[in-house]
């Protein structure tokens, strides 16, 4: 799978966003089979809500479920119509601001060099992650959460989607990811 969403990537096929959506949803489905779950459907139309939600989250720079005015999908459900999806079940949802660089909260930074993305850390040079590690390092924090792990490993849903966002935070380059179950 890492070979194909390089070669997409490479390809043109499919944006940075588009990549790092796609590892979520992968390291989302290997977590729930360690976990004794089932893999879930990866559906287009739940990530194409999900990235509804994480674009909106950027653009009108917020952080939450319910999206204040005047951002246009205020609601899990909304969110889920606009994306073509019609059921009559709530939708779960994951929601995440993660760092795109190798970085640990705490850990202070300075920025050398913003259009390069050079960044140090106690005197070491910050690497971006590569989407892979970036999703597993994203699917770890929620499994540390009791209301994200829940989502992640319940065997209601049989799809899901996956979206993420980068934007720059104080210069630093973020994400805002979200996953929907369904």
């Amino acid at each position: 799978m890492l070979l194909l969403l390089a070669t997409a990537q490479a390809g043109g096929l499919l944006g940075a966003d588009d990549v790092v959506a796609a590892a979520i949803c992968s390291q989302t489905n290997a977590v729930r089979l360690e976990h004794g779950a089932s893999a879930l459907t990866v559906s287009a139309r739940l990530g194409q809500a999900a990235r509804l939600h994480a674009e909106q989250m950027v653009e009108h720079d917020f952080f939450g479920h319910t999206a204040p005015p005047p951002a246009p999908w205020r609601r899990p459900a909304d969110r889920l119509v606009a994306a073509g999806v019609i059921s009559p079940h709530t939708p779960a949802e994951n929601i995440a601001t993660w760092f795109a660089m190798n970085y640990q909260p705490g850990d202070g930074y300075r920025v050398i060099d913003v259009e390069t993305f050079t960044y140090r850390s106690r005197g070491r040079a910050l690497h971006p992650h590569t989407p892979e590690s970036f999703a597993q390092a994203l699917v770890e924090s929620w499994l540390e959460s009791p209301g994200h792990r829940e989502n992640l490993l319940s065997e209601v849903p049989a799809a899901m989607g996956c979206a993420a966002s980068m934007y720059l935070q104080d210069r630093f380059p973020m994400y805002k990811a979200v996953q929907i179950f369904l």
